[in-house]
């Protein structure tokens, strides 16, 4: 087997004051100053024959033109191959609204043309830097648990994916370069009345495994399935100080984790994408929408009389938007199918499965079973079709009301991953 190779770079991506921040349709002007700055970081990995890259995005979503054109500049100057480069954002909801092309206006609209392109310049030379500095290297995996940061934010007793998945990349000599944690969870600690750009809970993990593993450790966060997960139901308040307390209780099981894992330079890597074609979801009648939001109005009302928990209110309040956002499809129509794209990574004995949108915890538990021992899965990749609900978990949720595609389409990208896996 060959010998492991691997090389890393990072780019500041953050966004001008003035820039409209994603996540939170309820801001009426753009942000007002900068908390901390977000990030591209990007690692290659080589056996030689093969190689991928896989860039972590502090950034709401990412669109397929974007991806399009990131890979065209890389592959012009390194030779990697669209199918090697992968893209998963961190969802931050304090990040810009950065995508070229919005596939559902009434989630999330595209971003400014001008910082687009600056993003897209920032995130491929963050590969190619990456690429440059390949190297000799060692790498190996772990995982633990965490089930207090955060739940299932539709219901605490609906099923989450616990799972820290951690990757340790090491200096030929076993020096420590490199973490990447792989976890699922909403970065919404910062809500809607926060005007600073920030990576929210992601941030303050990376900064901690950072000052504690020493200058020169790349620290990235590669977020899961975390369309149906939040600290909603376990947060203590909306501040940068509770995003810090949740992101150093993530970096506490990360930084146990990493000091079991072991190490080494065998390497064999491969790198597959897919496009898929899957249908949008079936619409309620004019009539049926309307009293669907009605009753959704009511219902939010009574809870806020009625001074209900912050969660209760919260969740009703999110269905409520589920709903107008219904009945505004409804009203303004949409495509029947849609084109996007699945990907899965196999890095030296581990695979990665990529989804396009918000996948759900049951997902991610599936692929796992399906892929076997040590899959990881990362939500939010090399494009974004929105909440990917699937079938066994349609209810009138905000989620299910917010979602662009048919819950038939998550079978489809599950299976579509399954036979990667097989044609691997």
């Amino acid at each position: 087997m060959a010998s492991f190779r691997f090389g890393q770079a990072q780019a500041v991506i953050t966004p001008p004051v003035g820039t409209m921040l994603s996540g939170f349709e309820e801001r009426d002007h753009g942000c007002e100053g900068v908390h901390d700055h977000l990030y591209a970081r990007s690692w290659v990995f080589s056996d030689g024959s093969h190689h991928a890259a896989l860039t972590l995005l502090d950034l709401c979503t990412i669109d397929r033109a974007m991806v399009r054109e990131i890979r065209g500049l890389v592959s012009e100057a390194t030779g990697l191959r669209p199918e090697e480069m992968h893209f998963v954002c961190t969802h931050t909801h304090s990040g810009p609204v950065s995508m070229r092309e919005a596939v559902d206006p009434t989630y999330l609209p595209a971003g400014d043309p001008a910082l687009v392109a600056v993003l897209v310049r920032h995130i491929a030379g963050s590969v190619i830097a990456a690429w440059r500095s390949l190297r000799e290297g060692r790498i190996g995996f772990g995982s633990g648990t965490l089930t207090t940061l955060c739940t299932n934010r539709r219901d605490p007793g609906l099923p989450m994916d616990p799972e820290v998945a951690v990757l340790r990349l090491e200096e030929a000599d076993g020096r420590l370069a490199g973490v990447i944690v792989n976890f699922a969870c909403h970065p919404t600690t910062l809500n809607r009345e926060n005007y600073l750009v920030t990576r929210d809970y992601p941030g303050y993990m990376c900064d901690a495994i950072e000052a504690v593993k020493g200058r020169g450790v790349q620290a990235g966060f590669a977020q899961g399935a975390a369309g149906d997960i939040s600290c909603r139901w376990t947060r203590r308040g909306n501040s940068f100080a509770e995003a810090a307390r949740l992101g150093h209780m993530l970096a506490g099981e990360a930084l146990r984790v990493l000091e079991t894992i072991e190490t080494g330079t065998e390497a064999d890597i491969r790198s597959l994408v897919a496009d898929v074609e899957v249908p949008t979801r079936a619409l309620p009648s004019p009539e049926e929408a309307e009293r669907a939001e009605r009753e959704a109005t009511r219902r939010l009302e009574e809870l806020k009389a009625a001074g209900a928990p912050y969660g209760e209110v919260r969740t009703a309040y999110v269905t409520w938007q589920g709903a107008s956002r219904t009945l505004r499809k409804v009203r303004e129509g949409q495509p029947e199918r849609i084109v996007t794209e699945v990907g899965l990574l196999s890095l030296c004995g581990r695979r990665i499965a990529f989804l396009p949108g918000e996948a759900f915890a049951r997902t991610s538990l599936d692929l796992k079973a399906a892929l076997g021992p040590g899959t990881l899965v990362m939500g939010y990749a090399n494009d974004y079709a929105g909440y990917l609900v699937p079938p066994e978990e349609v209810d009138g949720s905000y989620e299910t009301g917010a979602s662009f595609l048919d819950p038939a389409a998550v079978p489809v990208m599950r299976d579509r991953i399954i036979a990667l896996a097989q044609e691997m």
